[in-house]
């Protein structure tokens, strides 16, 4: 099995504010990577139909996240465009001498 710890090192809790009760255990690689398999071992699921359930539904639910991160993706680059265009027209208004000075500052021109 391919380690993610290093050989030979030991490893401290990163909580840097721990509390009192907090204990002050420094694990051996070796010992740390036993008792996340051990930990990871414990999480299987009982079946291949509840795997096979839970695999399907977390794929459903990782692409509806995509899906709405890419939309709203869209739309702030949209509202960005716009903002873009609307600040674009309030200077072309006010290089024209449509829009007075202090109304130009005012929404944010300068």
């Amino acid at each position: 099995m391919l380690s993610v710890f290093s050989p030979g090192s030991s490893y401290r809790c990163a909580n840097n504010s721990p509390g009192k009760d907090h204990p002050r255990v420094r694990w051996k690689a070796d010992d740390l990577e036993k008792a996340v398999v051990d930990d990871l071992a414990k999480m299987r699921v009982a079946t291949p139909e509840i795997a096979a359930w839970f695999r399907t539904e977390l794929r459903a639910t990782v692409t509806d996240l995509t899906a709405y991160r890419r939309q709203q993706s869209k739309t702030l680059w949209k509202r960005k465009t716009e903002l873009a265009t609307m600040q674009d027209r309030l200077l072309n208004a006010y290089l024209a001498g449509t829009v007075e000075e202090a109304i130009y500052k005012a929404k944010g021109g300068i």
